[in-house]
């Protein structure tokens, strides 16, 4: 029987390492290890969704209207 304070050490312990954030570049269509946050798009029904680029690509495709920058 595991005790709970094995179990929490298991926890903590044996967690493989966290992937880095990666999404993809709506220039170029890479996956980047390095996104930024160029627009938000909203949605008639759920949450909007944010684009990212890659560092290399920000400039080229412009910078959109995030949440809160539209709003009355």
């Amino acid at each position: 029987m595991t005790t709970p304070r094995r179990f929490v050490d298991a926890l903590l312990n044996d967690a493989p390492p966290a992937a880095p954030a990666s999404r993809l570049c709506v220039w170029c269509h890479e996956m980047t290890t390095a996104p930024v946050a160029v627009r938000y798009v909203q949605t008639n029904s759920g949450p909007g969704v944010t684009q990212y680029a890659c560092p290399a690509h920000v400039m080229l495709c412009g910078v959109g209207p995030m949440p809160g920058q539209l709003e009355d």
